[in-house]
């Protein structure tokens, strides 16, 4: 009964509450006992929602704990994100073993409750309850902890496919959101000190977003394209030459090609509609220099960026991709 969950939700916040005023120092033991208790992700997910609907709202009033226990939310969604099929020619014909399929369902039904709880705890954080609009000071404190937890739990990770919306929706809400999100990811790009996947993961996460991202302005779009053709022309003066093209030697390189390439492909049009300046900025990107470069990026690009790619490269005369 949902009426008399509520209740009891209620008896055991006044309870925290009661005990942090009298020993604050039992905060430090919220986000281990938060993981300890979160419930097994095949567990019915209105009992996944009531747990997340609870230890965010531990947060209103024990706000010191909102960074390790969005942490562990998000390491737990992506446990289950993970384990979500992923149809490809392969798995279209697969047979599905009793048991299995139930599996399946309840972890999908897992993953919908709780990504919409995050996704209206953010929203409910970023907006004024009053107005609707976007608090831009509160919604950038906040979102240098989500980011916090974005670097942390996703970046290292493959196989997530849903999670990572919950950083795209919020990004929706203020310009200044989309700029932080593109100046963090590339800031690890440039890094020296990440390790490879990060820095790797970090340039395919700018491409999907400036690529698919439609709220995003064309001009932001321009400025991260001239970003990454300058840093790939600049890796280019000290590697062109180098003894090994191997993807594991130049990983970020790589990464960072096919980036703006998947932005060149679904933005190009965009940024030709300026007939002014649309065509001149494309131009001044080189792109058949880094087509043509020893290094050959586009022999470590999906398939069908390739045909794509060279596609629209050739009819507007940008560089050559055949051979």
């Amino acid at each position: 009964d949902e009426e008399k969950a509520a209740v009891v939700f209620n008896r055991v916040h006044e309870a925290m509450k009661l005990i942090l005023s009298v020993v604050p120092r039992a905060i430090i033991h919220i986000p281990a006992a938060v993981l300890k208790r979160f419930p097994f992700k095949t567990k019915k997910a209105l009992i996944q929602d009531w747990y997340l609907t609870n230890i965010l709202m531990l947060t209103d009033y024990a706000p010191g704990v909102l960074l390790p226990v969005l942490e562990c939310i998000f390491f737990k969604m992506i446990e289950i994100d993970a384990e979500l099929p992923r149809e490809t020619e392969e798995t279209q014909f697969d047979v599905e073993m009793p048991g299995k399929t139930d599996e399946k369902e309840a972890l999908q039904e897992n993953i919908d409750a709780m990504m919409c709880r995050v996704l209206e705890f953010c929203r409910n954080i970023c907006l004024s309850s009053e107005t609707g609009e976007v608090q831009e000071d509160v919604a950038c404190e906040f979102f240098d902890i989500l980011i916090e937890v974005f670097m942390k739990c996703l970046l290292k990770i493959h196989g997530a496919c849903h999670v990572q919306f919950i950083l795209f929706y919020t990004c929706s809400l203020s310009e200044k959101l989309c700029a932080a999100f593109l100046e963090k990811n590339w800031d690890k790009v440039e890094s020296p000190h990440s390790s490879l996947i990060e820095r790797q993961s970090a340039a395919m996460y700018i491409g999907s977003f400036v690529a698919r991202a439609k709220y995003l302005p064309i001009s932001y779009t321009r400025e991260m394209m001239s970003y990454m053709a300058a840093w790939l022309h600049k890796y280019l003066e000290h590697h062109d030459r180098s003894a090994s093209v191997a993807a594991t030697s130049h990983g970020p390189f790589f990464a960072v090609s096919q980036a703006l390439f998947c932005i060149f492909i679904f933005c190009h049009q965009s940024i030709l509609d300026d007939a002014d300046s649309g065509l001149p900025f494309l131009q001044s990107l080189n792109l058949a220099r880094i087509v043509q470069c020893r290094l050959n990026p586009l022999k470590f690009c999906a398939p069908t960026v390739i045909d794509f790619f060279a596609l629209i490269t050739r009819r507007h005369q940008l560089a050559f991709c055949y051979t």
